[in-house]
């Protein structure tokens, strides 16, 4: 303990240890010269000062954290002189370890990042996900004992207005326990009430998101009221900057209580959403109480599942298992892993493209930096200690370059974030580097510095020291041009060829996509999305409008056809319906896809058809009320 005080002190009073060290040190000697009376047999006697100084202070300092801060300093200086040849390390290294963080933050924003909630590690859902019906839920909530807390959500699609202009937004009608079981307090105002969970209350919870979008974070946004397609709720939360809900990448805008269900979603009363057991598609999460295990509550949640069988006549059981809550599910999750691991060898071949034509700059760099190698080692200094500096320069350029690679990686992960896909749904993603990232980027910079700085500082260590002194202007042994740089050269070309060819059959077999005959002509095709029964239309009003908007938006110049759909293609949305074949072998029945579409469908879609045809007179479209 009082060698680290002493360490401690000397950092912080180095010239008064110093001072008090010599001073020690002409006493010892006046009194060596007093027994021996020759000042000269004295300090022969005595040593040589500079050495006892030197190993007083390796007693009391910290040697090791000397002499980096000596070489860091000497680094820069050298990179300093050199500021072309820093520039273009720099800019190499940029690009290899920018690459490959942009790739670690999508890593970790998708499967690494837990939810911002208190405790998440006790927070899971119950899968697999959109099985459960509302009534499942009860059961669950009401006989298990394993959790603190179960909380069921069912994603809806609404008109939010108020302030502003009318925007489509994606929310959550959850139950009154979302917020607590979540671990989630509203960043301001309150979450929802328990009785509100037992009778219609027109009462939202928004998005921080929102707040600050249409309301410009305004504190008194708490009592007004919004419009969420036909229906006024009062503002009663905000929810906290962050927080996006419990679907990973899919946020959440705003959260109303359950039994505002039926005015959210027009089709849920009459599809029973809230009592039918055959209404599937609830999430459910709940939080695991204090010491309870997985496998535990996993247990508890199968036997009650089994229960639900017997009493819904199910055939099949559905196995329940829980997951890490915010983590992308089962096979979306094995195929993220599956794409993020290909991106991660390419960019790990472009960095080691990098890292093999740094090593030949510094190569050709030790050349020239021969003789200052050459005197270094002449008066005294080990080999050990020059490839130690060697080896700082290296890290420092590597460390520049993360710098700048970090930067790039912010310019890629913002325009990621801000890319729109043609999806009716809107992907969140929260790409902001954390300290995982950081530390992932600081480990690369480092195992990058030591990788393109090992092999030149070995063979600039072992130079001949005779030719390096004479600088005779040609290579001394051991730094010839060949051999390693030789060497190096194959691997940049082995490597580049590598990915040149993974590039040329990816861009094949996207041109091979691409020539993907979809069964329609997309070009000049736009889509428009109206949902009338989300603003309080009836069927007969919906028919009517639908009616309007035909006549009106086919008499608009430049619009050569037009036509009703109730599901655009490659939307990701289907519709199935059971139906029999009158007069086949068998009377089993069959699923197929239904498609409700206008009279001009496939002449405004460009859709042929081989046999038959469409009737072109006017229909009203009912079916699509």
């Amino acid at each position: 303990m009082s060698k680290l005080l002493r360490r401690f002190l000397f950092t912080f009073r180095r010239s008064r240890f110093e001072r008090e060290l010599d001073e020690e040190m002409r006493f010892h000697l006046e009194m060596k010269a007093q027994e021996l009376g020759d000042a000269y047999r004295a300090r022969r006697a005595f040593g040589n000062p500079m050495w006892l100084r030197e190993v007083s202070r390796d007693m009391w300092s910290w040697t090791s954290v000397e002499r980096l801060v000596q070489d860091l300093r000497y680094g820069l200086r050298v990179l300093r002189r050199n500021p072309g040849f820093t520039a273009v390390v720099v800019v190499t290294l940029a690009l290899g370890i920018g690459a490959n963080t942009t790739v670690f933050s999508l890593f970790n924003a998708i499967l690494l990042r837990e939810l911002p909630v208190k405790e998440p590690h006790r927070l899971v859902n119950l899968g697999p996900s959109h099985s459960f019906s509302y009534p499942d839920y009860l059961d669950f909530r009401d006989q298990s004992q394993a959790f603190e807390g179960l909380c069921a959500y069912y994603p809806a699609t609404a008109s939010l207005s108020g302030e502003g202009t009318p925007e489509r937004v994606q929310g959550e009608v959850v139950t009154a326990s979302y917020f607590s079981v979540m671990g989630v307090q509203p960043k301001l105002g309150r979450a929802f009430l328990s009785a509100e969970d037992q009778a219609p209350a027109a009462v939202v919870i928004l998005s921080h998101g929102v707040w600050v979008r249409r309301f410009g974070a305004d504190p008194g946004t708490v009592g007004r009221t919004v419009r969420i397609n036909s229906d006024t709720y009062t503002v009663v939360g905000i929810a906290p900057a962050g927080f996006q809900g419990a679907r990973r990448g899919l946020a959440a805008d705003f959260w109303v209580p359950m039994p505002m269900a039926a005015r959210i979603m027009p089709w849920a009363a009459e599809a029973k959403l809230l009592s039918s057991r055959d209404q599937r598609g609830f999430l459910i999460h709940g939080r695991l109480k204090p010491g309870v295990t997985r496998e535990q509550a996993l247990a508890q949640v199968n036997l009650i599942s089994d229960r639900i069988q017997r009493l819904s006549g199910l055939r099949r059981r559905i196995p329940v298992y829980l997951e890490t809550a915010g983590k992308l599910p089962g096979r979306a999750g094995e195929q993220f892993v599956s794409w993020t691991g290909i991106l991660m060898v390419v960019v790990g071949l472009l960095l080691l493209i990098a890292c093999a034509n740094v090593a030949n700059l510094l190569l050709a760099r030790a050349v020239s930096r021969k003789r200052e190698i050459g005197i270094r080692l002449a008066i005294g200094a080990s080999r050990t200690r020059v490839m130690r500096q060697l080896l700082t320069e290296s890290i420092l350029l590597s460390v520049l370059g993360a710098a700048a690679g970090v930067l790039l990686s912010l310019l890629a992960t913002g325009a990621i974030s801000r890319g729109e896909l043609p999806l009716p749904y809107q992907f969140a993603w929260d790409l902001a580097p954390d300290a995982r990232v950081f530390a992932f980027t600081a480990a690369l910079a480092i195992i990058a510095g030591m990788a393109f700085g090992l092999a030149p500082g070995l063979r600039a260590t072992r130079a001949d020291l005779v030719g390096a002194l004479k600088d005779d202007g040609g290579p001394s042994r051991g730094m010839r041009p060949g051999g390693l740089r030789d060497l190096l050269v194959v691997v940049q070309v082995a490597l580049s060829l590598v990915l040149l060819l993974g590039a040329g059959l990816f861009l094949r077999s996207l041109g091979n996509l691409l020539a993907i005959d979809p069964g329609f002509r997309p070009e000049n095709l736009l889509v428009m999305q109206v949902e009338p029964r989300l603003q309080g239309y009836t069927a007969d009003k919906s028919i009517e409008l639908y009616r309007e908007i035909e006549e009106r938006v086919s008499t608009l110049p430049g619009v050569r056809s037009m036509s009703l759909t109730s599901i655009v293609p490659l939307s990701g949305f289907s519709s199935g319906s059971g139906f029999r074949v009158v007069g086949g072998k068998d009377d089993a029945s069959r699923q197929a896809n239904v498609v409700l579409v206008g009279p001009r469908y496939f002449k405004t879609m460009g859709i042929p058809l081989l046999r038959g045809g469409i009737s072109t007179g006017k229909r009203p479209p009912e079916a699509l009320s």
